[in-house]
C-alpha cells in the first residue's frame, strides 16, 4: 500500500504550478506589448498641444484707459491697471488708488472689473472747486436719489428712486458720495480691445451723455 505524499511535497507542487502560471501571464503581456506601439509618458500629440490662455486685460496693463463724454468728448478719467491687481484712477478731483477684482468672462467676451478705492474720502486738486454730484437741485423739488447695487460682479445704479420705497440700509447707501461708492466696489465691463481702439460703452452703471461713455485705449501712462 502506497503512502500519501507529505504536505511539503504537495505544497512544493502547488508553488511550482503557480510560478508556471505567472510566467505564462508575464510572457503573454510581453508579447502583447511588443506588438503594440511604444507610448512615452507624454504622447507626441500632447507635447505638440499647448493650452493657451490669454489674459483679457493684457493690452490694458502699462497703458491708459481714457473715459470721455459720449457727445462732447470731454476727458473724464484716466485709468492705469497693474498686473498685481492695483490701479490708479485720475479724474478732475485727483488720483485715486485702489485694487480691483476681475469676474468671469461673459458670453460677449467682456470681463467685469470691479474697482475698490483705498479711501472713502474725496481727493481734490488745489484750486479745483468741489463738483456738484448730479444736476443742480430745483427749488422746492425733492432731492434726486441714486441707489447703486453690486452683485455677481455687476453694478447697476438707478437715479430718481422714491425714498419711500427704500429700506433703512438702502437709504444709507443712497447717501454715499462717489468715493464711498467706489470704496465699496463699482464694476465696469471691459472688452477685448487693443491699444489705439476707441469705442462706446452703454453697459455702464453710471452712463454719461446719451446713456453711454466713450472709451479709448492709448499707449503708455498718460
Amino acid at each position: 500500500m502506497q503512502s500519501l505524499p507529505g504536505a511539503h511535497a504537495v505544497g512544493a507542487r502547488r508553488v511550482g504550478a503557480l510560478i508556471l502560471c505567472l510566467s505564462f501571464i508575464v510572457a503573454m503581456h510581453a508579447a502583447q506589448a511588443a506588438e503594440a506601439p511604444a507610448l512615452s509618458p507624454i504622447s507626441d500629440t500632447a507635447k505638440s498641444m499647448r493650452v493657451s490662455w490669454v489674459d483679457p486685460l493684457e493690452d490694458y496693463y502699462d497703458n491708459t484707459l481714457v473715459c470721455a463724454a459720449a457727445v462732447t468728448g470731454n476727458d473724464l478719467c484716466h485709468l492705469w491697471l497693474s498686473r498685481d491687481g492695483s490701479f490708479i484712477n485720475f479724474d478732475e478731483n485727483g488720483a485715486h488708488t485702489g485694487h480691483y477684482q476681475v469676474g468671469p468672462m461673459r458670453p460677449d467676451g467682456k470681463v467685469p472689473v470691479c474697482q475698490f478705492w483705498d479711501t472713502t474720502n474725496m481727493l481734490f486738486l488745489p484750486g479745483v472747486p468741489r463738483p456738484l454730484m448730479g444736476p443742480p437741485p430745483v427749488p422746492g423739488a425733492a432731492p434726486i436719489i441714486m441707489l447703486c447695487h453690486t452683485a455677481d460682479f455687476h453694478t447697476s445704479c438707478k437715479r430718481g428712486v422714491d425714498p419711500a420705497t427704500l429700506t433703512p440700509q438702502e437709504i444709507k447707501e443712497s447717501g454715499r458720495n462717489m468715493a464711498e461708492r467706489f470704496y465699496n466696489g463699482m464694476c465696469y465691463p471691459l472688452g477685448p480691445h487693443h491699444v489705439g481702439d476707441s469705442w462706446f460703452e452703454d453697459d455702464d452703471p453710471l452712463p454719461g451723455q446719451a446713456g453711454k461713455d466713450k472709451l479709448l485705449l492709448i499707449p503708455g501712462h498718460q
